[in-house]
């Protein structure tokens, strides 16, 4: 019997020997051709990273950090699939930052390791299943429904009562809400490629601004009127601010592209706010851009004209700049007929060309990988930027790590340049503000502009160019300049700004 003992010790010692050796069976999904059967794109949001030459104390910290870059790319790739349903005209439009649901999948992302001794190879495996995320995406849209419902509720008793400041109050609380559906409803339908019916949003937006006008009527027929209204609406939902406010340019089916309409009504908006005592502040520093970002709220918006083009709905939001957190919303409308008049265009220039433009940019885009963080803006910040002729555009730039960048600028003309490549970031220039030396002036044609970056561990391949009046032209199309900009496998990550430049 202790013979018997003794062999079956020395058996199990011998087994746990070969596996420490590396003879334990490598999990299907290590695999390829597997991985993609078990873990079918239709069915699942995928990300498969290997380290190599890993040593065995070093096994828990970086299995740590390759998971954290997996979930990484997943939010990544769901970001990029947000990004191509980008003005689909079967699709709702949302002005919620993507960035707090974007981080909400955290929750429910798994991982699986593996570890190789005899390679000294780890593998990590991250995963979302869709049905997840759909099945959290309706519980939150049932939820934000059922907000509104029990928000104009609440509204109308303080109204009754003629509380009117808190049934304002509550109202935008309504709003805010209604953002936050409409989000649902993009994220939902970009999960199962089905375009969900407008008229689940459209009710609860038109009782909102039916509420809103029982509350506080006011004239739509007057462009300095509307501003006022909005200021004050807003100055009453959030009182005394902390901090100043980041205006931005309201934008043409939030598609990022700007207006002589938009331009004009930042102008009377900000006199609104400012005698509601609400400070908008200016870009004055590019360089400090990144705190001055951090250090107050913005107050964002687009515009859409409805059927008859006979009114335009103007969809206003405030956020906590730091984290993107929405503090209030509240629509209004004002009649085109007097701004027509006047002259002031609602619709940017060419604006179909210009949505193609931003189409190719978001499609067959990369997911970012290895932890590498990027960010670009201009001297008149990043979002919805304007400038007019004559005045000189900027750019800025700033990364994470170690990289080589790639910065290409696309002219309102269909002209790409190639303004900086290979420029290399190197470890005494990591999270410093970098100002690209190339300056351009505004001028015809005008309309959409775009800077696109790219950055990667390792160089970029050459790109052919031709000198024109002193720039490099990118030869051939901009799809092709893509693809070739973003097959590499290493660390790499991508950004871009869209810039409206207008006739003064």
């Amino acid at each position: 019997m202790e013979t018997l003992s003794r062999k079956l010790i020395i058996t199990i010692y011998i087994i746990f020997i070969l596996i420490q050796s590396g003879f334990a069976q490598k999990p299907n999904w290590v695999d390829d051709a597997s991985r993609r059967k078990l873990f079918d794109e239709k069915t699942y949001l995928t990300s498969f990273l290997i380290d190599s030459d890993v040593e065995k104390p070093a096994i828990t910290a970086q299995t740590k950090d390759l998971k954290a870059f997996a979930q990484e790319q997943i939010q990544s790739l769901l970001q990029i699939k947000l990004d191509q349903q980008v003005n689909s005209q079967s699709l709702p439009y949302f002005l919620v930052d993507k960035k707090e649901w974007i981080v909400s999948v955290q929750t429910i992302i798994q991982h699986q390791h593996y570890y190789d001794p005899s390679e000294k190879q780890l593998y990590v495996l991250a995963y979302l299943k869709k049905s997840d995320l759909q099945q959290k995406y309706v519980a939150a849209k049932a939820q934000y429904q059922q907000n509104i419902t029990k928000t104009l509720e609440k509204s109308d008793g303080k109204l009754k009562q003629k509380y009117y400041k808190d049934a304002l109050k509550t109202c935008l609380e309504g709003f805010a809400d209604l953002r936050k559906l409409e989000f649902m409803h993009w994220a939902l339908a970009t999960l199962t490629s089905v375009a969900p019916d407008p008229k689940g949003i459209d009710s609860y937006k038109e009782k909102l601004h039916k509420q809103l006008t029982k509350i506080q009527q006011y004239k739509t027929n007057d462009l300095v009127t509307v501003a006022n209204h909005l200021a004050q609406c807003l100055s009453i939902k959030v009182g005394s601010l902390d901090k100043p406010v980041q205006l931005l340019n309201f934008s043409y089916r939030n598609s990022g592209i700007n207006s002589q309409f938009s331009r004009k009504f930042r102008q009377v908006l900000k006199a609104a706010l400012n005698k509601k005592g609400i400070e908008v502040a200016e870009v004055n520093n590019a360089i400090l851009y990144d705190a001055f970002q951090r250090n107050a709220y913005q107050l964002k918006g687009s515009y859409w004209e409805d059927a008859n083009q006979q009114q335009v709905r103007l969809v206003t939001v405030l956020e906590e700049g730091s984290s993107g957190k929405l503090l209030t919303s509240l629509d209004v409308y004002l009649d085109q007929g007097p701004l027509r008049q006047q002259d002031i265009r609602f619709k940017p220039a060419q604006y179909q060309k210009a949505l193609a433009q931003i189409k190719i940019f978001n499609q067959n885009q990369s997911p970012t990988r290895g932890g590498l963080e990027l960010d670009v803006w201009t001297n008149k910040g990043k979002q919805n930027p304007i400038f007019v002729q004559g005045e000189d555009v900027k750019f800025y730039v700033k990364a994470n790590k170690p990289c080589y960048l790639r910065f290409v600028y696309h002219l309102a003309d269909g002209t790409t340049v190639l303004l900086l490549d290979n420029y290399y970031i190197g470890a005494n220039k990591v999270n410093q503000v970098y100002e690209i030396p190339q300056v351009f002036e505004c001028a015809a044609p005008f309309g959409l502009e775009i800077l696109h970056l790219n950055a990667q561990s390792r160089q970029f391949g050459n790109v052919p160019t031709q000198r024109v009046e002193g720039y490099k032209v990118i030869m051939g199309g901009i799809s092709e300049f893509l693809k070739s900009s973003r097959g590499a496998r290493n660390a790499r990550a991508e950004t871009k700004v869209l810039i409206t430049t207008l006739k003064n």
